[in-house]
Protein backbone atom coordinates (compact mmCIF):
# COMPACT_ATOMS: atom_id res chain seq x y z
CA UNK A 1 0.00 0.00 0.00
CA UNK A 2 1.03 3.12 -0.70
CA UNK A 3 0.96 4.55 2.16
CA UNK A 4 1.15 8.55 1.72
CA UNK A 5 -1.43 8.22 -1.39
CA UNK A 6 -4.06 6.70 0.71
CA UNK A 7 -3.84 9.48 3.71
CA UNK A 8 -3.87 12.06 0.62
CA UNK A 9 -7.32 11.06 -0.52
CA UNK A 10 -8.70 12.17 2.86
CA UNK A 11 -9.67 16.19 3.52
CA UNK A 12 -9.55 16.58 7.03
CA UNK A 13 -6.31 15.77 9.42
CA UNK A 14 -5.65 12.35 9.24
CA UNK A 15 -2.39 9.58 9.74
CA UNK A 16 -1.65 5.77 9.33
CA UNK A 17 -0.58 4.52 12.76
CA UNK A 18 1.50 1.23 13.27
CA UNK A 19 1.82 -0.91 16.27
CA UNK A 20 4.41 -3.52 16.65
CA UNK A 21 3.42 -6.97 18.09
CA UNK A 22 6.25 -8.33 20.11
CA UNK A 23 7.33 -12.37 19.97
CA UNK A 24 5.34 -12.21 24.10
CA UNK A 25 2.50 -10.82 22.22
CA UNK A 26 2.98 -7.62 24.32
CA UNK A 27 2.83 -4.32 22.60
CA UNK A 28 5.23 -2.92 20.78
CA UNK A 29 6.57 0.52 19.52
CA UNK A 30 3.92 3.14 17.64
CA UNK A 31 4.94 5.18 15.58
CA UNK A 32 2.94 7.46 12.55
CA UNK A 33 3.69 5.59 9.14
CA UNK A 34 2.60 8.68 7.28
CA UNK A 35 0.16 11.90 8.01
CA UNK A 36 -1.73 14.22 5.70
CA UNK A 37 -0.89 18.24 4.92
CA UNK A 38 -4.05 18.44 6.94
CA UNK A 39 -2.73 16.51 9.52
CA UNK A 40 0.66 18.38 9.48
CA UNK A 41 -0.95 21.79 8.91
CA UNK A 42 -3.56 21.51 12.20
CA UNK A 43 -2.08 18.61 14.48
CA UNK A 44 1.53 18.62 13.87
CA UNK A 45 3.34 21.06 12.26
CA UNK A 46 6.69 19.43 13.01
CA UNK A 47 5.12 16.05 11.80
CA UNK A 48 7.61 13.28 10.09
CA UNK A 49 6.83 10.15 8.83
CA UNK A 50 7.95 7.48 11.19
CA UNK A 51 7.90 9.55 13.83
CA UNK A 52 6.78 8.21 17.19
CA UNK A 53 3.55 8.51 18.81
CA UNK A 54 4.64 9.45 22.36
CA UNK A 55 6.03 12.77 20.31
CA UNK A 56 2.40 13.45 19.82
CA UNK A 57 0.54 11.60 22.63
CA UNK A 58 3.40 11.56 25.54
CA UNK A 59 2.73 8.30 27.64
CA UNK A 60 -1.32 8.51 26.71
CA UNK A 61 -1.80 4.79 27.58
CA UNK A 62 -5.92 5.57 26.45
CA UNK A 63 -4.72 6.42 23.06
CA UNK A 64 -2.08 3.51 23.11
CA UNK A 65 -5.14 1.56 24.13
CA UNK A 66 -7.05 2.57 20.96
CA UNK A 67 -4.38 2.32 18.71
CA UNK A 68 -4.27 -1.91 20.02
CA UNK A 69 -7.88 -1.79 19.73
CA UNK A 70 -7.91 -0.85 15.93
CA UNK A 71 -4.76 -1.59 14.53
CA UNK A 72 -4.26 -5.39 16.15
CA UNK A 73 -8.02 -6.68 17.58
CA UNK A 74 -9.53 -4.83 14.38
CA UNK A 75 -12.24 -2.76 15.77
CA UNK A 76 -13.25 0.41 15.25
CA UNK A 77 -12.81 2.83 18.10
CA UNK A 78 -13.53 6.09 18.86
CA UNK A 79 -12.62 9.13 21.79
CA UNK A 80 -13.86 12.58 22.65
CA UNK A 81 -11.79 14.38 25.09
CA UNK A 82 -10.32 17.44 26.08
CA UNK A 83 -6.94 17.97 25.65
CA UNK A 84 -5.05 20.08 28.22
CA UNK A 85 -2.03 21.19 25.98
CA UNK A 86 -3.70 22.00 22.86
CA UNK A 87 -6.53 23.85 25.11
CA UNK A 88 -9.08 21.53 22.61
CA UNK A 89 -11.37 19.34 22.42
CA UNK A 90 -10.31 16.23 20.36
CA UNK A 91 -11.98 13.70 18.65
CA UNK A 92 -10.22 10.72 17.50
CA UNK A 93 -11.30 8.07 15.35
CA UNK A 94 -9.57 4.52 14.76
CA UNK A 95 -10.33 2.59 11.22
CA UNK A 96 -8.45 -0.75 11.29
CA UNK A 97 -6.40 -1.64 8.36
CA UNK A 98 -5.65 -4.73 6.43
CA UNK A 99 -2.38 -5.73 8.50
CA UNK A 100 0.60 -6.14 5.92
CA UNK A 101 2.72 -8.14 8.44
CA UNK A 102 1.77 -10.72 11.40
CA UNK A 103 4.05 -8.51 13.81
CA UNK A 104 3.02 -5.38 12.42
CA UNK A 105 -0.96 -3.72 12.53
CA UNK A 106 -1.85 -0.74 11.28
CA UNK A 107 -4.78 1.40 11.30
CA UNK A 108 -5.83 5.17 9.86
CA UNK A 109 -6.48 8.01 13.14
CA UNK A 110 -8.67 10.50 12.14
CA UNK A 111 -8.41 13.95 14.25
CA UNK A 112 -10.85 16.99 14.73
CA UNK A 113 -10.33 19.26 16.85
CA UNK A 114 -13.29 21.55 18.81
CA UNK A 115 -12.62 24.47 20.51
CA UNK A 116 -15.89 23.62 22.70
CA UNK A 117 -17.78 20.12 23.70
CA UNK A 118 -19.83 19.38 21.26
CA UNK A 119 -23.15 17.37 21.98
CA UNK A 120 -23.59 15.91 18.86
CA UNK A 121 -20.17 14.46 19.34
CA UNK A 122 -20.01 13.58 22.65
CA UNK A 123 -23.41 11.26 22.06
CA UNK A 124 -21.12 9.38 19.46
CA UNK A 125 -21.76 6.32 21.51
CA UNK A 126 -23.17 2.78 21.71
CA UNK A 127 -26.95 2.16 22.47
CA UNK A 128 -25.81 1.20 26.21
CA UNK A 129 -24.32 3.94 26.94
CA UNK A 130 -26.92 5.88 25.51
CA UNK A 131 -28.93 4.87 27.90
CA UNK A 132 -27.07 4.93 30.68
CA UNK A 133 -26.24 8.37 29.89
CA UNK A 134 -30.01 9.17 29.82
CA UNK A 135 -30.54 7.54 32.73
CA UNK A 136 -28.26 9.37 34.95
CA UNK A 137 -29.41 12.79 33.72
CA UNK A 138 -32.96 12.22 34.12
CA UNK A 139 -31.68 11.10 38.25
CA UNK A 140 -29.58 14.35 38.36
CA UNK A 141 -32.10 16.47 37.11
CA UNK A 142 -35.03 15.28 39.35
CA UNK A 143 -33.07 15.46 42.26
CA UNK A 144 -33.41 17.44 45.56
CA UNK A 145 -30.93 16.13 47.19
CA UNK A 146 -27.91 16.12 44.39
CA UNK A 147 -25.59 14.49 46.52
CA UNK A 148 -27.95 11.50 47.13
CA UNK A 149 -28.53 10.90 43.20
CA UNK A 150 -24.93 10.67 42.04
CA UNK A 151 -24.54 8.16 44.26
CA UNK A 152 -27.43 6.57 42.48
CA UNK A 153 -25.37 7.29 39.12
CA UNK A 154 -22.54 5.83 40.93
CA UNK A 155 -23.91 2.36 41.89
CA UNK A 156 -24.99 2.11 38.11
CA UNK A 157 -21.39 2.38 36.91
CA UNK A 158 -20.32 0.22 38.83
CA UNK A 159 -23.68 -1.88 38.59
CA UNK A 160 -22.93 -1.60 34.77
CA UNK A 161 -19.42 -2.01 34.48
CA UNK A 162 -18.84 -5.01 36.60
CA UNK A 163 -16.81 -2.96 39.24
CA UNK A 164 -15.83 -2.89 43.05
CA UNK A 165 -16.09 0.69 43.75
CA UNK A 166 -16.84 4.32 42.02
CA UNK A 167 -16.17 7.32 44.06
CA UNK A 168 -16.38 10.93 43.04
CA UNK A 169 -13.84 13.15 44.56
CA UNK A 170 -14.18 17.24 44.39
CA UNK A 171 -11.11 19.51 44.83
CA UNK A 172 -10.71 22.73 46.21
CA UNK A 173 -7.64 24.31 45.14
CA UNK A 174 -7.71 27.48 46.82
CA UNK A 175 -8.28 25.58 50.40
CA UNK A 176 -5.79 22.81 48.60
CA UNK A 177 -8.40 20.22 50.65
CA UNK A 178 -10.36 17.58 48.71
CA UNK A 179 -14.10 15.09 49.94
CA UNK A 180 -15.95 12.83 48.55
CA UNK A 181 -19.30 13.96 47.71
CA UNK A 182 -20.35 10.60 46.48
CA UNK A 183 -18.98 6.89 46.26
CA UNK A 184 -20.40 3.46 45.92
CA UNK A 185 -18.57 0.08 46.21
CA UNK A 186 -19.72 -3.88 46.55
CA UNK A 187 -19.67 -4.17 50.44
CA UNK A 188 -16.74 -6.61 51.47
CA UNK A 189 -15.02 -5.62 47.93
CA UNK A 190 -12.27 -3.90 50.01
CA UNK A 191 -12.70 -5.57 53.26
CA UNK A 192 -14.02 -3.60 55.94
CA UNK A 193 -12.35 -0.25 54.75
CA UNK A 194 -13.88 1.59 52.00
CA UNK A 195 -11.04 2.08 49.82
CA UNK A 196 -11.71 5.69 48.90
CA UNK A 197 -11.74 7.31 51.85
CA UNK A 198 -7.68 6.69 52.27
CA UNK A 199 -6.60 7.64 49.17
CA UNK A 200 -7.75 11.55 48.67
CA UNK A 201 -5.41 13.79 50.31
CA UNK A 202 -4.89 16.88 48.33
CA UNK A 203 -1.62 15.70 47.06
CA UNK A 204 -2.43 12.65 45.46
CA UNK A 205 -4.93 14.35 42.88
CA UNK A 206 -2.04 16.40 42.02
CA UNK A 207 -0.72 13.78 40.96
CA UNK A 208 -3.77 12.22 39.46
CA UNK A 209 -3.59 15.54 37.15
CA UNK A 210 0.15 14.86 36.44
CA UNK A 211 -0.87 11.17 35.71
CA UNK A 212 -4.11 11.89 33.30
CA UNK A 213 -2.08 13.37 31.02
CA UNK A 214 -3.09 15.52 28.07
CA UNK A 215 -6.47 14.02 27.97
CA UNK A 216 -8.18 13.54 31.52
CA UNK A 217 -8.06 10.15 31.47
CA UNK A 218 -5.92 7.23 33.07
CA UNK A 219 -6.79 3.72 32.23
CA UNK A 220 -4.66 1.10 34.67
CA UNK A 221 -5.48 -2.70 33.35
CA UNK A 222 -2.68 -4.45 34.28
CA UNK A 223 0.08 -5.08 37.37
CA UNK A 224 2.97 -3.49 34.49
CA UNK A 225 0.11 -0.28 34.14
CA UNK A 226 0.51 0.13 38.30
CA UNK A 227 4.25 -0.29 37.37
CA UNK A 228 4.08 2.28 35.24
CA UNK A 229 2.75 5.10 37.58
CA UNK A 230 4.32 4.56 40.41
CA UNK A 231 6.98 6.88 40.71
CA UNK A 232 4.33 9.98 40.31
CA UNK A 233 2.95 8.26 43.91
CA UNK A 234 4.65 5.20 45.16
CA UNK A 235 2.48 5.69 48.82
CA UNK A 236 -0.92 5.50 46.64
CA UNK A 237 0.09 2.66 44.18
CA UNK A 238 1.10 0.93 47.69
CA UNK A 239 -2.07 1.48 48.77
CA UNK A 240 -3.77 0.40 45.91
CA UNK A 241 -2.28 -2.93 45.71
CA UNK A 242 -2.76 -3.33 49.25
CA UNK A 243 -6.64 -3.58 48.81
CA UNK A 244 -6.07 -5.50 45.42
CA UNK A 245 -7.17 -3.44 43.25
CA UNK A 246 -6.05 -5.07 39.72
CA UNK A 247 -7.91 -2.09 37.16
CA UNK A 248 -9.20 1.41 37.94
CA UNK A 249 -10.44 4.44 35.38
CA UNK A 250 -10.01 7.80 36.49
CA UNK A 251 -11.43 10.64 34.78
CA UNK A 252 -11.52 14.22 35.12
CA UNK A 253 -14.73 16.57 36.05
CA UNK A 254 -14.09 20.11 34.43
CA UNK A 255 -15.29 23.33 34.61
CA UNK A 256 -14.50 24.98 31.40
CA UNK A 257 -10.56 24.03 31.40
CA UNK A 258 -10.33 23.79 35.47
CA UNK A 259 -10.60 20.41 36.89
CA UNK A 260 -12.58 20.40 39.67
CA UNK A 261 -13.02 16.78 40.58
CA UNK A 262 -12.06 12.98 39.30
CA UNK A 263 -14.65 10.19 38.89
CA UNK A 264 -12.82 6.74 39.79
CA UNK A 265 -14.18 3.47 38.90
CA UNK A 266 -11.98 -0.02 40.21
CA UNK A 267 -12.21 -3.24 39.47
CA UNK A 268 -14.09 -3.24 36.50
CA UNK A 269 -14.43 -6.34 33.81
CA UNK A 270 -11.30 -5.26 32.06
CA UNK A 271 -12.44 -7.74 28.99
CA UNK A 272 -15.19 -4.88 28.27
CA UNK A 273 -12.76 -2.13 28.45
CA UNK A 274 -13.44 0.14 25.48
CA UNK A 275 -17.22 -0.16 26.79
CA UNK A 276 -16.43 1.08 29.95
CA UNK A 277 -14.53 3.47 29.52
CA UNK A 278 -16.52 5.03 27.16
CA UNK A 279 -19.43 5.16 29.55
CA UNK A 280 -16.88 6.66 32.02
CA UNK A 281 -15.71 9.44 29.47
CA UNK A 282 -19.63 10.40 29.39
CA UNK A 283 -20.85 10.12 32.93
CA UNK A 284 -17.59 12.15 33.71
CA UNK A 285 -18.74 14.61 31.01
CA UNK A 286 -22.17 14.15 32.69
CA UNK A 287 -21.22 14.55 36.37
CA UNK A 288 -18.85 17.41 35.52
CA UNK A 289 -22.01 20.07 34.08
CA UNK A 290 -24.35 19.02 36.98
CA UNK A 291 -21.90 19.13 39.82
CA UNK A 292 -20.67 22.54 38.80
CA UNK A 293 -24.02 24.19 38.52
CA UNK A 294 -25.00 22.92 41.55
CA UNK A 295 -21.90 23.82 43.44
CA UNK A 296 -21.77 27.54 41.50
CA UNK A 297 -25.45 27.61 42.77
CA UNK A 298 -24.54 26.93 45.82
CA UNK A 299 -21.12 29.49 46.11
CA UNK A 300 -24.08 32.31 44.88
CA UNK A 301 -26.20 31.17 47.45
CA UNK A 302 -23.31 31.59 50.02
CA UNK A 303 -22.59 34.90 48.49
CA UNK A 304 -25.97 35.98 48.91
CA UNK A 305 -26.66 35.17 52.42
CA UNK A 306 -22.93 35.04 54.28
CA UNK A 307 -20.31 38.26 54.95
CA UNK A 308 -17.44 37.67 53.23
CA UNK A 309 -15.05 38.96 56.07
CA UNK A 310 -16.94 37.27 59.20
CA UNK A 311 -18.50 34.53 57.23
CA UNK A 312 -21.55 35.07 59.39
CA UNK A 313 -24.73 35.26 57.89
CA UNK A 314 -25.54 38.56 56.38
CA UNK A 315 -28.19 41.41 56.72
CA UNK A 316 -29.82 39.64 54.03
CA UNK A 317 -30.16 36.72 55.45
CA UNK A 318 -31.42 38.65 59.01
CA UNK A 319 -34.21 40.14 56.75
CA UNK A 320 -35.02 36.92 55.24
CA UNK A 321 -35.59 35.03 58.64
CA UNK A 322 -37.25 38.30 60.39
CA UNK A 323 -39.55 37.82 57.09
CA UNK A 324 -40.01 34.14 58.14
CA UNK A 325 -41.03 34.87 61.99
CA UNK A 326 -43.58 37.52 60.80
CA UNK A 327 -45.38 35.25 58.23
CA UNK A 328 -45.33 32.23 60.13
CA UNK A 329 -46.62 34.10 62.92
CA UNK A 330 -45.25 32.07 65.44
CA UNK A 331 -45.83 32.51 69.02
CA UNK A 332 -42.54 30.96 70.43
CA UNK A 333 -39.93 32.64 72.81
CA UNK A 334 -36.95 34.48 71.48
CA UNK A 335 -33.95 36.44 72.64
CA UNK A 336 -32.41 39.37 70.19
CA UNK A 337 -29.21 40.85 70.81
CA UNK A 338 -27.83 44.08 69.17
CA UNK A 339 -24.49 44.12 69.28
CA UNK A 340 -21.96 47.83 67.98
CA UNK A 341 -18.11 47.83 68.17
CA UNK A 342 -16.90 50.60 70.13
CA UNK A 343 -13.54 52.93 69.59
CA UNK A 344 -13.56 51.12 65.43
CA UNK A 345 -13.10 54.51 64.10
CA UNK A 346 -10.63 54.96 66.74
CA UNK A 347 -8.86 51.50 65.30
CA UNK A 348 -9.32 52.45 62.12
CA UNK A 349 -7.54 56.43 62.56
CA UNK A 350 -5.02 54.71 64.62
CA UNK A 351 -4.00 51.86 62.73
CA UNK A 352 -5.51 51.77 59.35
CA UNK A 353 -8.31 49.69 58.28
CA UNK A 354 -6.56 46.58 58.15
CA UNK A 355 -6.65 46.26 62.08
CA UNK A 356 -10.40 47.26 61.91
CA UNK A 357 -11.18 44.47 60.07
CA UNK A 358 -8.84 42.10 62.36
CA UNK A 359 -10.45 44.13 65.09
CA UNK A 360 -14.45 42.93 63.33
CA UNK A 361 -13.01 39.49 62.68
CA UNK A 362 -12.10 39.17 66.50
CA UNK A 363 -15.50 40.45 67.52
CA UNK A 364 -16.76 37.83 65.31
CA UNK A 365 -15.02 35.26 66.74
CA UNK A 366 -16.16 36.05 69.95
CA UNK A 367 -19.51 36.47 69.30
CA UNK A 368 -19.46 32.46 68.20
CA UNK A 369 -18.10 31.86 71.41
CA UNK A 370 -21.73 32.61 73.30
CA UNK A 371 -23.91 32.59 69.92
CA UNK A 372 -25.49 29.74 67.66
CA UNK A 373 -24.10 30.51 63.80
CA UNK A 374 -27.11 30.10 63.18
CA UNK A 375 -28.61 32.31 64.81
CA UNK A 376 -25.82 35.42 64.33
CA UNK A 377 -25.68 37.90 61.39
CA UNK A 378 -23.31 41.21 60.52
CA UNK A 379 -25.77 43.91 59.76
CA UNK A 380 -23.31 46.77 58.88
CA UNK A 381 -19.36 47.96 59.35
CA UNK A 382 -19.64 47.06 63.15
CA UNK A 383 -22.82 46.19 63.58
CA UNK A 384 -23.96 42.83 64.82
CA UNK A 385 -27.29 41.09 65.62
CA UNK A 386 -28.04 37.66 67.39
CA UNK A 387 -31.79 36.02 67.30
CA UNK A 388 -32.12 33.45 69.73
CA UNK A 389 -35.28 31.13 69.20
CA UNK A 390 -37.48 28.93 71.78
CA UNK A 391 -34.96 30.28 74.47
CA UNK A 392 -36.06 30.41 78.07
CA UNK A 393 -35.59 33.93 79.95
CA UNK A 394 -33.24 32.46 82.55
CA UNK A 395 -30.56 30.85 79.65
CA UNK A 396 -31.40 34.23 77.28
CA UNK A 397 -29.88 36.31 80.18
CA UNK A 398 -27.31 33.94 80.68
CA UNK A 399 -26.03 34.07 77.21
CA UNK A 400 -26.03 38.09 77.45
CA UNK A 401 -24.17 37.85 80.58
CA UNK A 402 -21.43 35.52 78.86
CA UNK A 403 -20.91 37.74 76.11
CA UNK A 404 -20.49 40.73 78.14
CA UNK A 405 -17.57 38.78 80.33
CA UNK A 406 -15.89 37.08 77.30
CA UNK A 407 -15.74 40.72 75.90
CA UNK A 408 -14.13 42.11 79.34
CA UNK A 409 -11.36 39.12 79.06
CA UNK A 410 -10.91 39.95 75.81
CA UNK A 411 -10.30 43.34 76.16
CA UNK A 412 -13.23 44.21 73.62
CA UNK A 413 -15.66 47.13 73.74
CA UNK A 414 -18.88 45.98 72.98
CA UNK A 415 -22.05 48.21 72.96
CA UNK A 416 -25.50 45.59 73.63
CA UNK A 417 -28.77 45.91 73.87
CA UNK A 418 -30.68 42.80 75.06
CA UNK A 419 -34.38 41.63 74.75
CA UNK A 420 -36.23 38.84 75.47
CA UNK A 421 -40.03 38.05 74.23
CA UNK A 422 -42.18 35.62 75.50
CA UNK A 423 -44.18 35.70 72.54
CA UNK A 424 -45.90 39.01 73.24
CA UNK A 425 -43.55 41.17 71.15
CA UNK A 426 -43.31 40.75 67.86
CA UNK A 427 -39.97 40.38 66.38
CA UNK A 428 -40.18 44.10 64.82
CA UNK A 429 -40.76 45.65 67.46
CA UNK A 430 -38.24 43.61 69.61
CA UNK A 431 -35.86 45.24 67.11
CA UNK A 432 -36.70 48.63 67.39
CA UNK A 433 -36.85 48.30 71.37
CA UNK A 434 -33.18 46.52 71.33
CA UNK A 435 -31.48 49.23 69.01
CA UNK A 436 -32.38 51.24 71.40
CA UNK A 437 -31.06 50.10 74.10
CA UNK A 438 -27.36 49.14 72.01
CA UNK A 439 -27.35 52.72 71.20
CA UNK A 440 -28.13 54.02 74.40
CA UNK A 441 -25.21 51.91 76.25
CA UNK A 442 -23.16 53.12 73.21
CA UNK A 443 -23.68 56.45 74.45
CA UNK A 444 -22.66 55.71 77.83
CA UNK A 445 -19.46 54.13 76.54
CA UNK A 446 -18.47 57.61 74.88
CA UNK A 447 -19.28 59.55 77.63
CA UNK A 448 -17.32 57.56 80.14
CA UNK A 449 -14.44 57.67 77.23
CA UNK A 450 -14.34 61.59 75.70
CA UNK A 451 -11.10 60.60 74.25
CA UNK A 452 -11.94 58.22 72.09
CA UNK A 453 -13.52 59.28 69.03
CA UNK A 454 -17.28 58.17 67.52
CA UNK A 455 -17.38 56.58 64.11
Amino acid sequence: MDHKAFVDHYAVPCAIVSVEVTADARRGNMCFVSGNQAFRDSVMDNFQDGMACDELFKGDANFQDLCVRSAIMGRQAHSYAYSDERDQWLELTFLPLVREREDLGLCLLMVEATDRPEPERMAAVSMDTAAAAVQASVTLLAADDLKESVNQVLSDIVDRSGGFSCVLILVDHELRQTRNYGEAFVRGAFGDTLLTAAITPYETTLNWQRMLGDNGELVVTSPEGFDAIEHYDPAWVSTLRMFGVSSMIICSLRQGSDVFGFLMLSNFDVGRLFEIKELMELMSFILSAEVSNHLLMAQLELMSTHDELTHLLNRHAMTRRIEEMTRDGDSVPFGIVSIDLNGLKETNDRYGHDAGDKFIVQAAQLLRKVFSVEGLYRIGGDEFMAIMLGVERSDFNESVGRLRAEAASEDVSLAIGAVFSDGSVDIEEAILQVDELMYADKAAFYEAHPDVRRR
